[in-house]
């Protein structure tokens, strides 16, 4: 997905140390493009209150490389053959350095789209898995 992540949750990926170059970043709280010709990391200590904002793809794919963890989003359409009126998602944590671990998304907790479900995944799996 090509959706930024929202502030709160660019906050928690720099306090786990993610270091991933992106074009966009947080500046005091207010979304920022960098204009410059290639991607920069901005979760450097520079002293200043600059948080990368990579997009949600970067975030699944850096938790998979660096912590062996998938995160997929499914609709309810898939749990039975009828069809909802209104479509909702969830989503599905998988841990591969955790062999134990294979968390379900909590089908009693639907969102109203797949943007939705990735980020309560990502804001779960940094609050507690990493």
């Amino acid at each position: 997905m090509s959706t930024l992540v929202k502030f709160p949750i660019a906050k928690l990926l720099k306090e786990k140390g993610f270091n991933v170059p992106t074009l966009y970043f947080y500046l005091d709280g207010k979304l920022k493009y960098n204009h410059s010709i290639q991607p920069r990391n901005n979760n450097r200590d520079t002293g200043t209150c600059e948080v990368s904002t990579p997009t949600i793809a970067d975030v699944v794919m850096w938790l998979y490389e660096k912590h062996g963890i998938w995160i997929n989003t499914w609709s309810d359409s898939n749990l039975n053959s009828s069809i909802p009126t209104t479509i909702k998602w969830f989503y599905v944590i998988n841990c591969d350095l955790v062999s134990s671990y294979n968390k379900e998304g909590k089908i009693d907790r639907l969102y109203n789209s797949p943007t939705e479900a990735y980020e309560a995944a990502i804001e779960y799996v940094l609050t507690n898995l990493i």
